[in-house]
């Protein structure tokens, strides 16, 4: 990014941005499925587990430690669920309108193009423009169905 010069100097200023390591945050290719977790599956993991302390004379920072080990044993008993990241380790994450549909027309979309990337004809490319605008057409029409569905409930709330 090109920014103003900086003082006197009459040199453009050049900002740039390196990545020099990966967040381990997005590394992680897995997470918790916490949806699944329901007041059923914490009592049964719960019930095979001693409440009690090791000793009442124990401070506040061992009690804590203690009940934190604990609630541990059951977080470690939720199931797992594997997460589609990019190639540099970033969580891809579904847009709340994606749906089956969307998903097929993309793909078509994206075959199309790469087929007038081998052959850049003139009949690939008429193909290529075509499913382009059948998937935004698609797109527009998923998002309107979005948002329709969030301002609904929204007027439920305050109605």
């Amino acid at each position: 990014m090109f920014l103003a010069p900086v003082g006197k100097s009459d040199h453009v200023t050049l900002l740039v941005e390196l990545k020099v390591a990966n967040d381990p945050q997005y590394s992680q290719s897995e997470k918790k499925s916490w949806f699944k977790v329901d007041e059923d599956f914490v009592k049964t993991h719960a019930s095979d587990i001693d409440w009690t302390f090791s000793s009442t004379d124990l401070s506040v920072e061992t009690l804590w430690s203690e009940l934190l080990s604990k609630l541990m044993l059951i977080s470690d008993k939720v199931p797992s669920i594997s997460l589609k990241t990019s190639r540099n380790g970033e969580v891809l994450q579904r847009l709340p309108w994606d749906c089956s549909n969307l998903v097929r027309k993309r793909k078509s979309k994206d075959a199309v193009w790469k087929q007038f990337d081998k052959d850049p004809c003139m009949a690939n490319f008429n193909i290529a423009s075509y499913e382009q605008n059948v998937y935004e057409n698609a797109e527009i029409k998923a998002k309107m169905k979005y948002e329709k569905k969030i301002t609904n409930s929204v007027k439920q709330i305050f109605q």
